[in-house]
Formats: C-alpha cells, structure tokens, sequence
C-alpha cells in the first residue's frame, strides 16, 4: 500500500474529491500536502504556519479553503485538474 505522502508525489498525483472526505482525511490530506509543496519550495514554511488554523479547524470547510489556498499559492492543483475536473 502506497501512503499519503507517497501518492500525492507528481509522479505518482491523484486528484481528491473532498467532498468524500471526512474531517480528519480532509485534515491530513491538507498537512500532507502542505509538507510536500515546503519540500517542493513551492510554499513557504510561514504561508503553512498560517494555515494551521484553517487545518486544525472544526470546520471541514475551513480545512477545504486552506488546501485551495496551497493550491493557489503553489500553483499546483490536488483536488482538480488544470480543466477543473476530477480524475
């Protein structure tokens, strides 16, 4: 079994439909993917710092913005590809 961090690599990305997720996945998703895109350099330690809150948050649609923000500001997509679909 490949785990997290291994899938969400580029060469092995897969696009997550969140709306399937529960809380925890969804926040685990969201640190999973903060940590590679710092490993990357394709976001900075303190971008992620500030969206702890988001991902640690209650809210499962707290912790969805904080992924889109990564995705924003890293210019890589997890949850939709370049034509906005999933696959």
């Amino acid at each position: 079994m490949v785990g997290l961090m291994e899938q969400i690599k580029p060469e092995n990305r897969r696009y997550y439909d969140t709306s399937r997720f529960n809380l925890e996945a969804t926040q685990t998703l969201a640190g999973n993917i903060g940590h590679l895109l710092i490993q990357e350099g394709k976001l900075s330690v303190g971008d992620f710092l500030e969206l702890q809150r988001l991902i640690q948050s209650e809210d499962i649609e707290s912790v969805r913005l904080a992924i889109y923000t990564m995705e924003a500001k890293s210019s890589v997509n997890f949850t939709t590809k370049e034509d906005g679909n999933l696959g």
